[in-house]
């Protein structure tokens, strides 16, 4: 697909919303967006909804995990 890149002092979720608006423009097919942890959080869920209504956001995290957990999937 593509990157962006952006200064290090940009958040990731506050980056997010950029990307989002980019590639979820070119890539309308485009259905859910899996991320990490750094992209929680209610100013980002409002981006998105802004910016892609249709996209169903999925956080992965893994702050519980303990050692090694095989996750059924993976970005």
């Amino acid at each position: 697909m593509h990157a962006i890149v952006h200064a290090a002092d940009i958040q990731d979720r506050d980056g997010g919303a950029f990307v989002m608006a980019t590639m979820f423009g070119l890539y309308q097919f485009l259905m859910k967006l899996y991320a990490d942890g750094g992209y929680q959080g209610p100013l980002f869920r409002r981006a998105v909804a802004e910016i892609m209504a249709r996209v169903n956001v999925e956080i992965k995290r893994s702050d519980h995990a303990e050692g090694f957990v095989v996750h059924p999937k993976r970005w």
